[in-house]
């Protein structure tokens, strides 16, 4: 995410392009909340630095994140039509349905999700069942192109949360793929992240809050320590 997401996320585009160009990688994913906002800035920053730019989304589907990722022209056509459309039946809180989603998921990749997915949602709470039919139901729409996301922001728990979200994506025949659920580009705007965070729920940086980030550790880093975080 970069700032574009309102209130939920650190950095600007430019910012997270440079961090990238920095730990020498060859292409990044900018997925704002709702929106691809941010793109044009994105595209030139990245161009500028040699980068790839992925232009994508975290479009919530029925109450809950999906990470959709362009192919070509007709995928960003198709993301946009999604977002449209759910922008128009709710302005303030605006979410597809699946039914959208079929009609619309040609040329995209879909990954499942962060802390926020439903996917994680449902394996934490061990609604194995449901977790499984939900995969199944992404499988029908985006076929070998669903890939079950998997994230380690050094909290409680995330070890075996990732160990379990890899397993039912081997009994569900989905690759995997690591991420680290970027918020900002750098560890010292872990700080603006959580400001802005504050003012989004509408509290003080006094008060505690389950949303407010637990640590530093959402920032954009290297496959090294990813790899070493994922079974």
């Amino acid at each position: 995410r970069s700032w574009f997401s309102f209130l939920a996320g650190g950095s600007s585009p430019a910012g997270l392009a440079a961090r990238a160009h920095s730990l020498g990688q060859p292409s990044l994913a900018l997925t704002d909340v709702n929106g691809v906002y941010g793109t044009i800035r994105f595209q030139k920053a990245c161009r500028a630095l040699g980068i790839h730019p992925v232009i994508g989304a975290e479009v919530w589907v029925e109450g809950a994140p999906l990470v959709l990722l362009c192919r070509s022209h007709q995928g960003y056509a198709n993301l946009c039509r999604l977002l449209t459309g759910a922008h128009l039946r709710d302005r303030d809180r605006p979410d597809c349905r699946l039914t959208g989603l079929q009609a619309h998921a040609e040329d995209l990749f879909c990954l499942t999700g962060g802390r926020q997915g439903k996917l994680w949602q449902l394996v934490e709470h061990r609604r194995g069942q449901e977790a499984r039919d939900w995969v199944r139901s992404l499988q029908d729409l985006f076929g070998n192109t669903l890939y079950v996301e998997l994230s380690h922001g050094l909290q409680k728990d995330d070890s075996s949360q990732v160990d379990r979200l890899a397993r039912l994506a081997h009994h569900c025949d989905v690759a995997l793929v690591a991420t680290n659920d970027v918020r900002y580009a750098a560890p010292e705007e872990y700080r603006r992240y959580d400001l802005l965070t504050c003012i989004r729920l509408g509290i003080t940086v006094s008060a505690p809050h389950a949303q407010r980030p637990r640590n530093a550790e959402a920032y954009l880093k290297s496959q090294g320590p990813l790899r070493r975080l994922i079974p």
